[in-house]
């Protein structure tokens, strides 16, 4: 007598097949990578606005974005991505706004980076630390009159494992701390006297 009949077999097979089925249908669990996300996908008021590009494997310095179609954008008060692992390369994001001085002065610009980045500072190029590097840092200063100043800063990441791209700025004599596009906004004091009422007609 056979140790397992027709219909154990039957069953057995069965079994097997549903249990193929299902884990041939079982969706795989997608890997993101660890670490910042540049910014965020909704506006942010005042925020400084990223585009972020696919660059080509091989990329030695930060390209002309101009001439790049960008896959997303994101938004950003600071920049503040401290040096750690992360697992995607080859990308490059190009950051622009606007910030408010209230009073002239000379103010120190600091960035970090890993792999390259550039700071500009109304159109000028105040920093560079570009190429494919270890996590280094670059600072020089500038003197700013009050009012309105555009500021962009292209940065691209080249072979993993790390990144980096951290903004720092203090006023002379001043401590460093985090740019913020929010701690450059004008107050009421900052806000044009409102002209006195024009005169009626007779």
């Amino acid at each position: 007598m056979p140790l397992f009949g027709p219909t154990f077999l039957r069953a057995f097979l069965l079994l097997l097949l549903m249990s193929g089925s299902a884990s041939a249908i079982k969706p795989k669990k997608k890997i993101r990578p660890s670490g910042p996300t540049f910014g965020s996908r909704v506006p942010i008021p005042g925020a400084l606005r990223g585009k972020i590009y696919t660059l080509s494997p091989g990329t030695r310095v930060l390209p002309d974005f101009s001439s790049m179609e960008p896959r997303a954008v994101v938004y950003t008060t600071s920049l503040n991505y401290q040096q750690q692992f992360w697992d995607e390369e080859w990308f490059g994001i190009e950051y622009e706004g606007e910030f408010f001085i209230s009073k002239q002065d000379v103010y120190y610009f600091m960035l970090t980076s890993d792999d390259g980045a550039e700071l500009y500072i109304d159109g000028k190029r105040l920093i560079s630390n570009d190429g494919i590097h270890a996590t280094s840092t670059s600072a020089d200063k500038i003197r700013l009159e009050s009012g309105n100043h555009k500021i962009r800063i292209t940065y691209f990441q080249g072979p993993k494992p790390y990144i980096a791209l951290v903004l720092f700025v203090r006023k002379n004599g001043e401590k460093w701390d985090i740019f913020d596009t929010g701690d450059f906004q004008p107050t009421a004091s900052d806000e044009p006297q409102d002209a006195p009422p024009a005169m009626k007609r007779k």
